[in-house]
This record gives C-alpha cells, sequence and structure tokens, in this order.
C-alpha cells in the first residue's frame, strides 16, 4: 500500500474486513514510528553539525594570530563540508516531515475505517 493516493487506500480500506483492517493497524503504525524516529535522528544529527560549527568558530576566534592563519584553512574546509551536509539533512529532514504527515493521516484512516467497522459489528449484534 506504499505510494498509494488517499483515494485508492480508501478503496482498498473499503474492501477489508475487521480482522483484516485490525491486522494492518499495526503494520502502518510501525512505519509511522520509524519515519519519526529518522525523523528524530535527522534533527539531533542538524542540531550536532550547527554546534560543531559554531564550536569551531569561536576556537577560532579565541585564537592568537599566528594559530589562526593555520586554523583558517582547516576551518573553511570544515564549515564548507558542513554547510553541504546541513543541507542535504535539511532537505532530508523536510522529505521525512511529508512521510510522517503521512503515516499519520493513513492510521488515522485506518482507525477510522476500523472504528466504522466496529460500530457496524456491534450494530449487527444488537438488531
Amino acid at each position: 500500500m506504499e505510494g498509494m493516493t488517499a483515494a485508492d487506500l480508501a478503496v482498498e480500506l473499503s474492501a477489508l474486513n475487521f480482522a483484516q483492517t485490525f491486522h494492518i493497524m499495526p503494520i502502518f503504525q510501525e512505519r509511522s514510528d520509524k519515519v519519526s524516529m529518522s525523523l528524530r535522528r535527522v534533527r539531533t544529527s542538524i542540531r550536532d553539525l550547527e554546534e560543531q560549527g559554531q564550536l569551531s568558530v569561536e576556537k577560532y576566534q579565541r585564537a592568537s594570530r599566528q594559530k589562526r592563519q593555520r586554523l583558517e584553512p582547516h576551518l573553511r574546509r570544515k564549515l564548507a563540508y558542513a554547510e553541504e551536509a546541513l543541507a542535504e539533512l535539511k532537505n532530508l529532514k523536510a522529505d521525512l516531515e511529508m512521510k510522517l504527515a503521512c503515516s499519520i493521516a493513513v492510521c488515522e484512516m485506518v482507525l477510522k475505517h476500523l472504528e466504522s467497522l466496529a460500530d457496524k459489528e456491534l450494530a449487527k449484534e444488537n438488531a
């Protein structure tokens, strides 16, 4: 069910009975949890990379004139690398945020379908 539109997913869900829907719910929750953990790791990596860059700049600013001359080329390379890595991580973060929003929406859709099936079963038993 990966890569389906919401309408396609709704059609697929409508064909499932209570037991089948109950069975797939943990699968979608697990996918959502994995995306959430990945997003958390990416956010931590972004924060760490930004902190490392800031610490390197502060170290350079505190250094003596002679030491600054030695540190400058290394600092420039390090900051250029960090800037590239940050751009990639921020793109990944945006993608993961989108996936997480979709995963949550899918879980909610499956849960609502499960609730409607449970209501139908309850109505049948009460009738």
